[in-house]
């Protein structure tokens, strides 16, 4: 799915993992209370894709790279 960063910022983000107790060595990829810290972060991600023709002045879209944006 082509974006823009503002609109991948409302999105999920499925590489993200958050660790629930220090005790035990485990993580989970989505907030109990919802998607909270889950969420993309565009292009301060190494995976974020320009799809944007710089040649214009349209406004900057990108997609996920994990997603190849096809999605």
């Amino acid at each position: 799915m082509i974006v823009t960063e503002e609109q991948a910022k409302s999105k999920w983000c499925p590489m993200v993992r958050e660790r629930r107790n220090p005790l035990i060595n485990t993580a989970i990829n989505r907030s109990l209370e919802g998607y909270g810290e889950s969420l993309c972060i565009a292009s301060g991600c190494m995976m974020w894709v320009w799809d944007t023709d710089w040649d214009t002045d349209e406004e900057s879209k990108g997609h996920c790279g994990l997603a190849g944006g096809l999605t």
